[in-house]
């Protein structure tokens, strides 16, 4: 008997087991093979994700330390010093290198941007600001809206 697929493999039980086959055959009888393999590929889709999520060692970061206003831009600079003090008082075992850091954020949609910034040229991302204890605390360089850690 083959079971459908998981994980894009093919399982295949072996026929003296009977226990599992006694289990399996109704199901296979009452749901038929299509919708047992849907059941098991949003199985897997949804531990994938759930996984991934677990494992996204950048995600408390994002929401203890930025903020996403429409028109933001901040410098990789006031990123990089804000996620180093972030990682010192969370104790973060495994912290993220510079652009190991940058690029987790472009996975999250903020994009790659130059502006300008107290004249200036600086690297940067827009779509990011940073929370105002950040701006305030670090004297960061960031302009805009007061404390808000964006320019615009």
């Amino acid at each position: 008997m083959i079971l459908p697929r998981a994980l894009g493999l093919r399982l295949i039980v072996v026929e003296k087991d009977r226990v599992f086959q006694s289990v399996i055959d109704p199901i296979l009888k009452m749901l038929g093979q299509r919708h047992l393999t849907w059941a098991y590929d949003k199985y897997v889709e949804d531990a994938t994700k759930e996984y991934q999520e677990s494992q996204d060692v950048v995600a408390p970061f994002v929401e203890a330390r930025l903020e996403f206003p429409p028109g933001a831009k901040v410098s990789r600079a006031a990123i990089w010093e804000a996620y180093s003090k972030w990682v010192d008082t969370a104790h973060e075992r495994y912290p993220l290198g510079r652009e190991a850091l940058y690029e987790r954020l472009r996975q999250r949609g903020c994009i790659d941007t130059k502006f300008s910034e107290h004249r200036v040229n600086v690297r940067g991302f827009s779509g990011l600001g940073l929370r105002a204890q950040d701006v305030i605390s670090s004297g960061s360089n960031t302009m805009g809206q007061a404390g808000a850690g964006v320019t615009g």
